[in-house]
């Protein structure tokens, strides 16, 4: 997976550049080829005045990466480990279901895989806000350039998944090769349907789980809503919006930090997924931000519209941060 290839990456350039693993005793059980590599490296990344790069002591043919940030890190991978990883896609049912190219500029799926329906993202919306509608689906002829499309599937092998929604997410990137005409679509993979929260590709967050460990954890949580956001290093995280009951006995005392980690420890309890995202990879995967008890019921009333409870639009986000600010200006509770 790229985010765990990210971080072995990261532990590398870490250990490398604070001198770890470099001591006569620590080497003494090393291989003499291998031994060779480290000393050569060592001496190059002095001569040049730079950190040890992976690149520099192996010399791979190529690696494989899946995963929903894939795309995020493929430049520093390839800076690091000399060969651009090369991205393919799949799913515990159809397996893997395409590859990049040779030339490394979008994925094209096995055409004796599975038959590939593609819902436009407006029918995808619509359907989510009305379950009853039925979204329009096109074909692999049919799709547009620039347009984003969730997948739909129909395995050739058969089995109980038939033309069935993995919540996958492409977008178009041609539709003739740009070698020789034939027509043949490419994809990029941008992240799961909006309703899931998938992050580093470990874990899938929804409403329902979302409800499920508020209600065991017992916190006096009001309304609220949650999004995948990204922080300096690229890493992913679940960013929790949330209203705090006012009547509660425990709103008095109720800070960001101590939901945080109230929430963490019931959402390691129910999603073993989410445990593994800071003991494999080493990454907090949660914010937390308190909101005034009523805030969202007053965006609604505003703005004429729900808001959605999981990754709701960038436009909705930023109208609530600058509700929040003319409300701290106007003396109201901070953010």
């Amino acid at each position: 997976m790229s985010s765990v290839v990210y971080t072995i990456t990261k532990n590398f350039e870490l250990l490398s550049s604070s001198g770890g693993g470099t001591s006569l005793s620590k080497l003494s059980g090393v291989r003499p080829h291998m031994l060779w590599k480290i000393l050569r490296a060592k001496y190059m990344c002095k001569r040049d005045g730079r950190g040890m790069l992976p690149k520099d002591i192996f010399n791979l043919k190529g690696f494989v990466c899946v995963g929903t940030d894939t795309s995020l890190f493929k430049d520093e991978l390839e800076e690091a480990w000399g060969k651009r990883p090369l991205e393919i896609h799949g799913g515990t049912e159809p397996s893997c279901l395409g590859t990049e190219t040779w030339r490394r500029n979008g994925i094209v799926f096995f055409p004796d895989n599975a038959f590939y329906e593609f819902i436009p993202k407006e029918e995808m919306l619509r359907n989510e806000a009305d379950p009853s509608y039925v979204p329009k689906t096109y074909l692999m002829n049919e799709v547009i350039p620039n347009q984003e499309y969730e997948i739909v599937l129909t395995l050739f092998k058969g089995g109980a998944f038939m033309r069935y929604r993995p919540g996958d997410m492409y977008r178009c990137l041609r539709t003739v090769n740009e070698k020789d005409g034939v027509m043949l679509p490419h994809f990029e993979y941008i992240d799961r349907v909006p309703s899931v929260i998938d992050i580093a590709g470990f874990t899938r967050i929804t409403e329902a789980s979302i409800n499920k460990v508020l209600e065991l954890s017992g916190l006096p949580a009001g309304k609220w809503f949650a999004l995948k956001e990204y922080n300096g290093d690229k890493r992913s995280y679940l960013h929790f919006w949330v209203e705090i009951e006012v009547n509660s006995p425990q709103a008095a005392y109720l800070d960001e930090q101590l939901i945080k980690e109230h929430f963490s420890v019931y959402f390691r309890h129910y999603d073993h997924d989410y445990n593994d995202l800071k003991r494999l990879l080493g990454v907090e995967p949660l914010l937390v931000t308190i909101i005034p008890a009523g805030t969202i019921d007053r965006f609604e009333n505003k703005y004429g519209h729900p808001i959605r409870k999981i990754n709701p639009s960038m436009q909705d986000v930023i109208d609530m941060k600058n509700m929040l600010k003319e409300r701290c200006r106007a003396g109201g509770a901070l953010l």
